[in-house]
């Protein structure tokens, strides 16, 4: 499949090969592909999960066309999680994490030019203590409503009492 001339084919071929495609940015940087790789193990050593990096050397015309070619290897692949970087942009999906959760952690790993600290980072953030706010919310409403419920009737039971 080709989505806006980006062979998915073969960036599949190559995150199969080692977790890894990446372009030319490679031969500019040639120790980021195993710093890619060795943060694709730290998913697996923290149990983010089975991770694919792919660095497009060209910006897709729009982000959206980023995401297709994301969801379209998580698609194809058995990894759980992609994770596609393009100058200005990127796109990441999994199976294992909510795009809510995806969405709330990537904007520090998206504008960070240190892309494998960054990918670590972005990891060790999802894997961390998330609170079930909306339940604690909850939780203090109805403390709040039985504390005002309470006062109310005390209240008005000592305005009785006076009253006799």
């Amino acid at each position: 499949m080709t989505l806006e001339n980006i062979d998915v084919a073969s960036l599949r071929e190559q995150i199969n090969v080692d977790s890894v495609a990446i372009g030319d940015l490679g031969v500019t940087y040639p120790s980021l592909e195993q710093e890619l790789i060795d943060a694709s193990r730290h998913g697996m050593d923290t149990g983010f999960g089975r991770t694919a990096f792919v660095v497009l050397d060209d910006a897709p015309t729009g982000i959206a066309t980023t995401r297709d070619v994301a969801q379209e290897l998580l698609n194809t692949t058995s990894f759980d999680t992609i994770i596609v970087r393009s100058p200005y942009s990127g796109a990441i999906v999994s199976h294992d994490y909510s795009r809510a959760a995806i969405e709330s952690a990537q904007y520090d790993f998206l504008a960070n030019p240190q892309i494998a600290n960054g990918a670590r980072e972005f990891m060790d953030t999802l894997n961390g203590q998330f609170y079930p706010w909306s339940t604690i919310n909850i939780i203090i409403g109805l403390v709040v409503i039985l504390v005002v419920a309470f006062t109310a009737w005390i209240t008005i039971r000592q305005a009785k009492s006076l009253d006799r």
